[in-house]
């Protein structure tokens, strides 16, 4: 943290003078950040202790996925899952967001959108993560209750957009041209 603050203070002292530099020390700001989040949710993760003193289990990532779509499944859903790439070379804060957004796009579909089909994509590139759940319209029956009747719902869409904020994605969500809707983030796979 004490780097993190000399930069953005020398970043500071010499913004409008040198925007070259301080470009250069914002950008290490933000690498920093990100490193200490992901180090910060480490450390966490280890501290977690049950009542009893037992290490709670750990959180599921990508690898996690297709039990969850199973269980999503048994509840009545018709889920299509496809996983391109080797999702164990992605880096585990990065793998346990992405396991998250999915489920809660999913929590989302059933609440919403009832039995619409729904399709889980996650495609593992060389340098990015990309997942997206898109469903087709809502099914007959499925509550309205003022929320989108979507993968998305609003709190859903909020927690998307933070979780892939703070790792440095990308994030898009809107309905399609069917009348489901899509959900989609890109992170960087190495957690940036």
């Amino acid at each position: 943290l004490t780097m993190m603050v000399v930069q953005a203070g020398a970043g500071l002292h010499v913004f409008d003078k040198d925007p070259d530099f301080a470009r250069t020390a914002l950008e290490n700001i933000e690498v920093s950040g990100r490193k200490a989040l992901g180090e910060l949710d480490r450390i966490l993760g280890l501290m977690r202790e049950d009542h009893d003193g037992s290490e709670r289990a750990p959180r599921p990532g990508l690898d996690r996925l297709p039990a969850l779509v199973d269980d999503t499944r048994s509840a009545g859903m018709r889920i299509d899952l496809s996983i391109t790439g080797d999702e164990s070379a992605v880096a585990p804060e990065v793998s346990r967001t992405a396991y998250r957004i999915i489920q809660e796009a999913l929590t989302n579909v059933v609440k919403h959108a009832g039995a619409a089909p729904t399709r889980v994509e996650v495609v593992v590139g060389d340098e990015t993560v990309e997942v997206s759940v898109t469903n087709g319209p809502p099914s007959a029956g499925a509550p309205q209750n003022g929320d989108p009747p979507v993968a998305g719902g609003v709190r859903c869409l909020a927690g998307v957009r933070e979780r892939t904020s703070i790792l440095g994605g990308v994030f898009d969500a809107g309905p399609t041209d069917e009348g489901g809707y899509r959900l989609w983030a890109r992170l960087p796979r190495d957690g940036g």
